[in-house]
């Protein structure tokens, strides 16, 4: 049996704010399209086997359990409820950044 992926919130935020970013402050239409194929397609390996990618290894995100892929240059961030088979993914979020500082927000 699948799971079902479902995105936070803040998730759909921050993919609206990186197809924005890449297609208006990069002028990559291109780029945008390529980004979301790319997030799609983690999707649908997280709906099969949502225990692919690692946990994450800052000490908090790992104890609370939140697992990332990479997609290009950002990280996006998911937790796996086996209860209800649902991959939440809680954040997209640049790698560069403090990711410790992100889930303080």
């Amino acid at each position: 049996m699948g799971f079902k992926t479902e995105y936070s919130e803040q998730a759909a935020a921050d993919l609206a704010d990186v197809i924005q970013y890449l297609s208006d402050e990069l002028c990559s239409p291109q780029a945008a399209e390529r980004f979301y194929q790319a997030v799609y397609e983690k999707l649908e390996v997280l709906s099969e086997n949502p225990y692919i990618y690692p946990l994450h290894h800052d000490e908090k995100l790992y104890a609370e359990g939140y697992r990332f892929a990479v997609i290009g240059n950002y990280l996006m961030f998911y937790m796996v409820n086996d209860d209800s088979s649902i991959v939440d993914i809680v954040r997209i979020v640049y790698g560069g950044r403090d990711i410790s500082a992100v889930f303080e927000e």
